[in-house]
């Protein structure tokens, strides 16, 4: 998988944490298993601007809050191409990756705390207020899908705000745990000695660190506090003017940042390691501190009631205040015996959790909330595939499309290439013999009569009908459309979407977000592809099981969708012999040949959650061209008694709708407007001239044809 972590600081940034820390180590346990992982993150002084570390890519552009638009900017570029899976790791303000990464991509949403009261501990007045009331409303973009996130405060934290779930991962370290457990000496449980350790923000609570540590004097007046943690020199000074308020100067020691490579010894240090943020995500150094023996206190808020267990591998405070937390560390050390109980239930907690495990944990959590298979069925036992696409001057597009079959993860001795070619006069046929494709003539010429011929020719268990316009970019694209024939009663499988990448030209964006190349279908309903205007894959009222990646639709009469053609498998067992059944089996005409079938048996068919690009239409000019094509081949055929699928059964009143939205306008601009708020994208502005285009082009062919009753001629025909 190629996977796109953004956030926008990395380990190197000085202000990072144990975030970056957690995130980073996991990204470098999914390079072990063979995954690409790219981090995308702001610029930082003297720093390059791309570089590899263990082998996760990383890409340093923009600053604090430049980061996010840099970001956007990248995707638009050459993220889209590059990555499978984008996990936007939300800290504080989200890269809003809803509105933008689009199919076949999937973006994930990773928080490991909502920011909620930290607007006020860290940002001054408005932003703070802004941001505070803002951050609700921000994250409703994400609420489409479940969250990742690593504890059960957090999960209940987002489900308060409107997510439907989150996932958690399990928090871990990868700090050298200590080989014995040391023993506590009676003068360290009367001369403590009291860590802090993490950023020195306001938000992360030290002055209360500081206020308790005032109050522990009084009962432990040996007793000592270390500081340590880097941060703004703003933030070190306070803290150091109100150690010496509290006349504690003297037993504080402020270390300022800690190499990696000293935190064990630090910890060694401490008798109590503490915290005391309002929230938390989790509390890293909770589980550092257990690895090396060590209990921990903190205050009884989201994240530290996750990582201790209130009087089992520490305390938490009985009030979120400074005396609180001075009352939390005096329990800790009331004893030899309770405090060696801490020690060795908190360090038995910490060396199970596993950065392995963890890392493991988060990316099926973020494969499943993208519904992205985790298992990978082994290539002895994929079945084999039989391609077949009509041609007819398509030398340009064939290449492309035939590249990405053949760039496919799928072993290509279980793939073969059939063209039905219809005449070409281009270099469609060497293109074809490029790719090692079997060429058959097809002199009936039309598309459906291609795919006849095609079948005929077919030799492997399985027949995917893909146009020369279809193309391929998700990698893993023909394992997951195989993958539903394991279930015996399924006769084929199409892809739920339509892809577009952002390169692609304004009407095939503006079909893809539509779900279809034919805007009178959105009326009458019997779409096939996932709509943003309906936010359904079909109008129809179908019966529907969820099979994870992929829905188990059972097709029956009076109706069924447009499905066929553009991606869609069938069993070369059932396709065969049901073509052979049809009025006319010189032409393979999909949806009538299900049609028909259904009229006997209920259908099986598989929509499975991938897209496929369908290059419509270069131009206004082509894209009503075809739209002639269809009407007349429709009315032709449909006259010469060979195409059976009931059409005057779909809805009347949808026909009526369309031509009443047309004349009047606003539905139109109405239906736009509700696909760019569900998928923003320009294209949208097409929607008003593609139905007018629709409207008026289909009226012109039947009055043609009323005058001249033949199909549309394929004169001088050249796919682009």
């Amino acid at each position: 998988m190629r996977i796109l972590l953004l956030n926008w600081k990395d380990l190197k940034h000085p202000k990072a944490g144990g975030a970056e820390f957690i995130t980073e180590s996991a990204a470098r346990e999914w390079v072990k298993a063979g995954h690409e992982v790219t981090l995308f993150c702001a610029a930082i002084a003297n720093q390059p601007e791309r570089e590899t570390v263990e082998g996760v890519s990383i890409i340093r552009r923009g600053s604090q809050f430049g980061v996010y638009y840099q970001a956007y900017r990248y995707w638009k570029t050459e993220g889209w191409a590059k990555h499978d899976l984008v996990i936007d790791e939300i800290n504080t303000i989200p890269f809003f990756t809803p509105l933008y990464v689009h199919r076949p991509a999937q973006w994930v949403p990773y928080l490991n705390q909502l920011a909620r009261e930290i607007w006020f501990q860290q940002m001054s007045f408005p932003l703070n207020v802004v941001g505070y009331l803002l951050e609700p409303f921000y994250l409703k973009f994400y609420q489409s899908r479940p969250a990742v996130t690593i504890s059960e405060s957090s999960r209940q934290s987002l489900k308060d705000i409107g997510f439907r779930d989150a996932l958690i991962w399990p928090m871990f370290t990868d700090l050298p745990a200590i080989k014995k457990i040391p023993t506590i000496t009676e003068q360290e449980l009367t001369a403590p000695t009291v860590l802090y350790f993490g950023s020195l923000r306001r938000m992360k609570g030290v002055d209360d660190v500081l206020e308790a540590f005032a109050e522990f004097r009084r009962t432990r007046p040996d007793g000592r506090l270390i500081i340590a943690g880097g941060g703004d020199s703003k933030d070190r000074s306070r803290l150091e003017a109100l150690a010496a308020k509290l006349k504690i100067v003297e037993a504080t020691e402020f270390t300022g940042r800690v190499p990696e490579a000293n935190k064990a010894k630090l910890y060694d240090r401490a008798t109590i390691v503490t915290m005391a943020s309002k929230r938390e995500g989790w509390g890293l150094i909770i589980t550092e501190a257990a690895r090396r023996g060590r209990p921990s206190a903190a205050y009884n808020v989201f994240g530290s009631r996750d990582a201790i267990v209130d009087g089992r591998t520490g305390h938490l405070a009985k009030t979120v205040t400074p005396i609180g937390l001075a009352a939390a560390w005096n329990q800790i050390v009331s004893s030899s015996s309770h405090y060696r109980a801490l020690q060795k239930a908190a360090y038995e907690d910490s060396v199970a959790r596993t950065k392995e495990v963890a890392a493991a944990t988060f990316l099926k959590s973020a494969s499943q909330i993208a519904g992205i298979p985790a298992d990978r069925t082994a290539d002895k036992d994929l079945p084999t595939v039989s391609i077949v696409t009509p041609t007819l001057n398509a030398a340009r597009l064939l290449k492309e499309c035939f590249a990405a079959i053949r760039a496919l993860d799928y072993p290509q001795n279980k793939v073969e290439l059939i063209i039905a070619d219809g005449g070409s006069t281009d270099a469609t046929r060497t293109v074809a013999k490029e790719f090692g494709a079997r060429i058959v003539e097809n002199p009936l010429v039309t598309a459906e009569s291609g795919k006849a011929v095609g079948l005929r020719a077919a030799k492997h268990v399985l027949v995917a009908l893909i146009d020369s316009d279809n193309i391929i970019i998700e990698p893993s694209w023909l394992r997951r459309m195989v993958a539903p024939f394991a279930q015996a009663n399924v006769v084929g499988s199409e892809p739920l979407y339509f892809d577009a990448r952002p390169t692609d030209g304004t009407i095939t964006r503006y079909t893809a977000n539509l779900g279809m190349g034919d805007p009178l279908v959105l009326f009458t309903g019997n779409y096939d592809r996932y709509s943003a205007v309906t936010n359904r894959w079909t109008g129809l009222k179908l019966t529907t099981k969820d099979k994870g990646d992929w829905l188990d639709v059972t097709l029956k009469p009076p109706l069924i969708p447009t499905i066929g053609a553009n991606g869609t498998l069938f069993r070369r067992s059932f396709l065969q012999p049901a073509l052979a059944k049809t009025k006319n089996p010189d032409y393979l005409f999909d949806i009538d040949l299900l049609a028909e079938v259904a009229e006997t048996k209920p259908v099986h068919f598989a929509k499975v959650k991938v897209g496929i690009v369908h290059v419509f239409a270069g131009t206004t000019k082509i894209f009503m061209k075809k739209q002639f094509r269809r009407v007349r081949d429709f009315l032709y055929y449909q006259k010469a008694g060979v195409r059976t699928y009931p059409w005057a059964k779909t809805s009347q009143l949808g026909r009526v709708l369309f031509v009443l939205s047309c004349i009047t306008v606003v539905p139109l601009f109405i239906q736009a407007l509700i696909g760019f708020i569900r998928r923003p994208d320009w294209s949208w502005f097409f929607h008003p001239v593609a139905c007018y285009a629709t409207l008026a082009t289909y009226l012109y062919g039947y009055l043609t044809f009323l005058r001249n009753p033949t199909i549309a001629s394929r004169k001088g025909w050249k796919q682009t």
